[in-house]
């Protein structure tokens, strides 16, 4: 079993099961580990948020425009020429943010600048499924 941490803001969304991916610099992970979600770790506040299996992990690359994944735009994962229907590319962006725990995807921009530096970031996005019973 790994091991992840998880900031507070995020803590709910995890514990809940509505935010089942992170994005993260280096890749520890492979398909079918089984994660032990926490946050808080290394201090008294420390609080197990469930236990989880990996399903999925993509190269991901977010940009001032776009998040492209698995060396294709997110735009065409979810369907070429579907883009009007489905909303749009910022409902799209923005969709996809959500599903990592941000408002939008102007907010998760300003959070990968404000943790790592200028965009483009480059690391890997883990999707999970959680275990039952937690």
């Amino acid at each position: 079993m790994i091991a992840i941490n998880f900031k507070a803001k995020f803590a709910d969304l995890v514990a809940s099961g509505k935010k089942t991916q992170t994005i993260r610099q280096t890749n520890r992970f492979k398909v079918g580990d089984t994660l032990q979600l926490y946050t808080g770790q290394r201090t008294k506040a420390c609080r197990k948020l469930g236990e989880a299996v990996v399903k999925t992990i993509f190269k991901i690359s977010i940009t001032e425009t776009n998040v492209e994944y698995a060396n294709l735009d997110y735009i065409s994962v979810c369907g070429k020429g579907r883009e009007k229907s489905l909303g749009g590319r910022e409902y799209l962006l923005n969709n996809f943010a959500q599903k990592d725990g941000f408002k939008d995807f102007e907010e998760m921009k300003a959070f990968f600048v404000a943790q790592y530096g200028d965009l483009p970031f480059e690391g890997y996005l883990i999707q999970w499924e959680l275990k039952g019973g937690e």
